[in-house]
């Protein structure tokens, strides 16, 4: 099963993309683009060390929140 989820968020887009884990669980993963030039720049975000979650849109919103702390952090201003 693939479940992939897609948000925009200050000029950035947030690919999260929850791996099955052991017992039946879901890992956060987390893809960060910033396609303001011709040459869109890429950023992965380890969440090995979050705890699984028990459904991949718990996993997906739980990357989502770390993505958008992420934009806040080390992003430009938001759009």
């Amino acid at each position: 099963m693939s479940n992939q989820f897609f948000f925009q968020y200050g000029g950035y887009e947030l690919h999260c993309k929850p791996r099955e884990a052991p017992h039946s669980r879901y890992q956060a993963q987390l893809r960060i683009v910033h396609a303001s030039d011709a040459k869109p720049k890429e950023q992965q975000v380890d969440l090995d060390a979050v705890p699984s979650f028990e459904t991949a849109g718990e996993a997906g919103d739980h990357a989502r929140v770390i993505g958008q702390r992420w934009v806040d952090k080390h992003g430009g201003p938001r759009t």
